[in-house]
């Protein structure tokens, strides 16, 4: 059962706030939805074996990434790439490419 302690001067809004975060942390709406339906044995198996997958397919990415110290150039790049930068590194390109179709010999 959540517990959710509210202060006097606290409003509502605050209280509901506070109590959609305890329940959200607690797991308890997630649990809900998960038993609104018979989930079948086989079904079970299926979705536990599924998130298993993805567990370690995150672990053994990271052990990778760990190994060489840093990602490749081209996936560090697309991963945090700043927008404004994307737009900068394209721009420049486009200036580039203008330059080479402008040009007489």
């Amino acid at each position: 059962m959540s517990e959710v302690r509210v202060n006097p001067g606290d409003s509502f809004e605050l209280a509901l706030k506070k109590f959609n975060r305890k329940v959200q942390q607690d797991g308890i709406l997630s649990e809900a939805r998960r038993r609104a339906h018979y989930e079948s044995p086989q079904a079970r198996r299926k979705r536990k074996a599924a998130a298993q997958r993805r567990k370690m397919r995150f672990k053994k990415f990271n052990r990778k990434v760990q190994q060489d110290g840093i990602l490749s150039e081209a996936r560090r790049r697309a991963h945090y790439e700043s927008p404004q930068a994307r737009r900068k590194r394209k721009a420049a390109a486009q200036r580039r490419k203008m330059r080479r179709t402008t040009r007489q010999p």
